[in-house]
């Protein structure tokens, strides 16, 4: 007498095991979601904070090889991409006054005098979800830095009581931050010596001292 072989036992996934399955991974995904977009923010923030440092490092040193003032000059756009941004350039003027080098242009930054040269350009898009801007202690802000030739420092300058001209406090701070509401901020202090410090205010962000 034959006998028959007994068929092997299916290895696969019934269609309620694949639809548990799925279900499962679709609320951990969801859980999980707010934490990784929060720590990739996170990493994106770290990183354009220490590129502002080095940046101003950068300045600094094209300052002492050129012999020449080196200005960064920030700004933001909201068209044709919302960003906010700076740009190193040299200027005709020591006070920037009459520079015409802008960071939210997608060509040259420096148009209207030979004497106006970039030397590199910055733009953070507002999608990135960071923001770069100058900030100050004193109750004016301007928008751009400058380093001197010989001391590297910052020129510590005053508001002109006669013209009303714009002027440096001190400190200056670039604050790199997340856009969200009570955002962490990372802080580059630039003293008039011009050598820069970073710390973190507002929201604690982990591994960097307090301001």
């Amino acid at each position: 007498m034959m006998e028959r072989p007994t068929p092997p036992q299916s290895l696969g996934f019934t269609l309620v095991e694949l639809l548990i399955a799925i279900a499962v991974l679709a609320i951990v995904l969801t859980l999980a979601a707010p934490s990784f977009r929060e720590m990739i923010q996170s990493q994106r923030l770290k990183s354009i904070a220490a590129q502002v440092v080095t940046d101003v490092q950068f300045a600094r040193a094209e300052a002492a090889s050129r012999q020449r003032r080196v200005y960064i000059t920030f700004g933001s756009s909201a068209e044709p991409i919302p960003m906010t941004c700076y740009v190193i350039h040299t200027c005709q003027s020591n006070n920037n006054s009459g520079c015409t080098c802008t960071c939210t242009n997608d060509g040259s930054s420096c148009t209207a005098d030979p004497n106006d040269i970039e030397i590199k350009k910055v733009q953070v898009p507002t999608s990135l979800g960071v923001k770069v801007q100058l900030t100050a202690s004193g109750a004016v802000t301007p928008n751009f830095v400058s380093f001197d030739p010989v001391t590297g420092g910052m020129p510590s300058l005053s508001v002109d009581p006669l013209t009303g001209a714009t002027t440096w406090p001190d400190p200056v701070w670039i604050d790199a931050s997340l856009t969200r509401a009570n955002p962490p901020v990372l802080r580059t202090r630039i003293p008039t010596s011009g050598r820069p410090s970073l710390c973190s205010t507002g929201a604690a962000l982990a591994g960097f001292t307090p301001c």
